[in-house]
């Protein structure tokens, strides 16, 4: 009985700690730090004078935010300039005059080589836009502070304050197609956000990122994964650096999503923006401006990376290159595993396939049950993954009678290593999230002695990169409904049936391995979380007015 509470305390503080890793910014840095660390009780006061009332294009109130700027960069000693240009974006059909703030802190090599800084100071017409991108302005504007508090850096550091970014990134257009600066760039770092608070993701990169990655190992509290930038490739969303990315450089691109209910309304203001995630975007942003501006310019040119980050290791960056060759090392070591334990194999890849059809179905079902602020509920996301962890222990009981525990898991594994195949030859940025679980997972069960140990470090391995990931993924980014919902229940399953030996443990003979309770527990989950979660200042329904004239 103890035995079964420990080891399900040690999971339930692995997820947490993975959970944490992805969701908690550090704490803000108090105004009495040093000159020359990042401070976000300083950036705040920044907040407040930008994020006062409303200020998108074209308004008094944007005016009032450039001139604020504009005297910030008097008062460090810079010499601000506007580009007033008429811009015309390219990503969309849309034009406008555009005001951007520009400055150049000067680095001690002549070569003229640049580090580019951007954040957007326009806002959307429904909010004081604290947030977005208020807090990557203020975070701008204390960075710079804090490197004319130190010795110079080698290389300039250009501070671009765009305009018109929620018009249609022309401000970022104009700078790239107008501005003579624009060619002495060498690296472009961009800081956005999507909601009010959570930990500053570096989600997008620019070709070839496996340098770049490698620099951010400095920021030392990043979080980052490949998965995030592979991912975003794809989809249809731009930010400033969509524009930039004409220039083909080595580019980061960070912001913070938790809070997305508050995201372009009213109550993206400086009350519920979280300092802890202002003092994220500052002290990566502080950081990497350092290193890039330190160390030569232009960067070298390589190809890909994958890379992610875990507790206490940080930032692991390796060459794509190494997918490929890391998938064929569990496709041996399955393949032995096959070859010495064939009993009821067939079943365990039945068994594992209906599971994760069944569990994604039920993601699909209960996530439309979900909208407005329960999109966003950690105990709604709670609710589908005991309920889908309930579906994967029926499936495996029922077919624990055709088949063995050993053969179980091996099914499992084999469905496992067809993921990793597939993502690490199609889309190697991604396949790392099933590669490494997978590694630990099969040799485990290929251990004569110390079984145990190996199962325990294939837990470690799989909850710390799978559990955070998919609380990013489906909580923080796309919410608990449609694909956020199906994913997580999927690779709650997932996770589920490569941890089998150890759950078996835990269950120890409780009937069908505890579903009923499981089920029940979910059910009780959804309950309480339709009971406490209402619509509130906090966690507001989203409405769009809009006048034309």
């Amino acid at each position: 009985m103890l035995n079964r509470i420990g080891i399900a305390v040690g999971l339930l503080i692995l997820c947490a700690i993975s959970i944490l890793r992805v969701a908690r910014p550090p704490r803000a840095v108090p105004a009495t730090a040093p000159d020359t660390a990042f401070s976000a009780e300083r950036a705040l006061r920044h907040v407040e004078q930008i994020a006062q009332r409303p200020h998108p294009m074209g308004t008094p109130d944007h005016d009032r935010v450039r001139d604020y700027i504009v005297g910030q960069f008097s008062a460090l000693g810079l010499h601000p300039q506007i580009q007033q240009a008429t811009a015309i974006g390219t990503r969309y059909r849309q034009a406008g005059h555009v005001q951007n703030i520009l400055a150049r802190l000067p680095g001690t090599d002549p070569n003229g080589e640049a580090v580019l800084v951007m954040a957007h100071y326009d806002g959307v017409e429904a909010g004081p836009a604290a947030s977005d991108d208020g807090a990557g302005s203020a975070a701008l504007l204390e960075t710079l502070r804090a490197l004319r508090a130190g010795k110079p850096l080698a290389h300039d550091v250009i501070a671009l304050f765009t305009d018109g970014e929620e018009a249609g990134l022309l401000g970022a257009a104009a700078f790239v197609r107008e501005h003579p600066w624009a060619k002495d760039v060498a690296v472009v770092l961009n800081f956005e956000a999507r909601g009010t608070s959570g930990r500053s993701f570096m989600f997008e990169t620019g070709p070839g990122n496996l340098d770049a990655a490698r620099a951010l190992r400095s920021a030392r509290d990043a979080t980052a994964g490949s998965v995030y930038a592979t991912i975003y490739r794809t989809l249809p969303n731009d930010t400033d650096l969509s524009e930039v990315a004409v220039l083909g450089l080595p580019a980061l691109n960070f912001a913070f999503a938790d809070g997305v209910e508050r995201y372009h309304t009213g109550h993206d203001d400086i009350a519920h923006l979280n300092p802890g995630s202002l003092q994220h975007h500052g002290s990566q942003m502080l950081a990497l401006v350092r290193t890039f501006g330190t160390e030569p310019l232009p960067r070298p040119r390589t190809g890909d990376g994958v890379f992610f980050d875990l507790p206490i290791i940080g930032l692991v960056v390796y060459p794509v290159g190494l997918e490929i060759p890391l998938a064929i090392v569990t496709l041996v070591l399955v393949g032995t595993l096959v070859a010495r334990d064939r009993t009821g194999v067939g079943t365990g890849v039945l068994a594992t396939f209906v599971a994760l059809v069944v569990s994604g179905g039920v993601g699909l079902v209960v996530g439309r049950m979900f909208d407005g602020p329960a999109l966003w509920s950690g105990l709604n996301a709670t609710a589908l993954v005991l309920l889908a962890l309930s579906v994967t222990a029926a499936c495996y009981a029922v077919a624990n009678r055709w088949s063995t525990p050993r053969g179980l898991q091996v099914g499992a594994l084999i469905v496992w290593l067809v993921l990793a195949l597939l993502l690490s030859a199609r889309t190697p940025g991604v396949g790392y999230l099933f590669t490494w679980p997978l590694l630990f997972a099969a040799g485990a069960a290929l251990l004569p002695r110390g079984r145990v140990i190996g199962e325990w470090a294939a837990a470690i391995v799989t909850l710390l990169l799978l559990v955070g990931f998919i609380y990013g993924v489906s909580v923080v980014m796309l919410g608990v409904a449609g694909t956020g919902a199906i994913a997580l229940c999927v690779v709650a399953s997932l996770a589920t049936l490569l941890l089998a030996p150890l759950l078996e443990l835990m269950a120890g003979n409780a009937r069908w391995l505890g579903a009923p309770w499981l089920a029940g527990t979910g059910v009780v989950c959804l309950v309480i979380a339709a009971l406490t979660m209402h619509p509130s200042a906090d966690h507001p329904l989203r409405s769009a007015l809009v006048y034309a004239e």
